[in-house]
């Protein structure tokens, strides 16, 4: 597939704006203003960006818990307040989640985020049931997880994906 200099650019910016952004929460999570855990998504910037720029509102994806910007991209693109994902993340009661589910565990199934959970992996017969769910149902649409090596090694992964083939 070739890309046009206009979406480059685009997925350029983005990607410089997850950068931005995972490494000011970071920084932020490092004074104690962010409350919980925090696993940043420094050098995945490409894969959310991409994501984020082909997923529509009606697509469903599972992000991992370093996803902040697909999840803020998203929620902007969609609903135009890309700002209440970090309100999430501070734990403000603004957030999508009221400030409860963090960095961990924030979604918003309005603009397609069917979150994360605690179990790396787990989710990944659930992405497969609502990837078959709009095929029984005849829609275009698609269900994606980001996962990393962790979740790979899950009996969870390879079971999806035998059952997917």
């Amino acid at each position: 597939m070739k890309l046009d200099i206009e979406t480059l650019v685009d997925l350029y910016r983005d990607m410089v704006l997850i950068r931005a952004f995972e490494f000011g929460l970071e920084r932020e999570f490092k004074k104690g203003n962010v409350p919980g855990m925090l696993h940043t998504g420094v050098g995945q910037e490409a894969t959310q960006a991409a994501l984020a720029a082909h997923l529509t509102a009606t697509d469903a994806f599972f992000p991992d818990h370093r996803c902040h910007g697909i999840n803020a991209l998203a929620q902007e693109k969609y609903q135009g307040d890309g700002e209440r994902i970090m309100a999430e993340l501070f734990g403000r009661a603004t957030g999508v989640c009221s400030g409860k589910g963090g960095s961990l565990h924030s979604a918003n199934p309005k603009v397609g985020n069917f979150g994360d959970n605690a179990v790396e992996g787990s989710y990944m017969a659930t992405v497969l049931g609502v990837a078959l769910a709009y095929q029984m149902r005849g829609q275009p649409n698609v269900a994606c997880c980001i996962i990393g090596d962790g979740t790979v090694g899950r009996g969870e992964f390879h079971e999806s994906l035998n059952m997917a083939a």
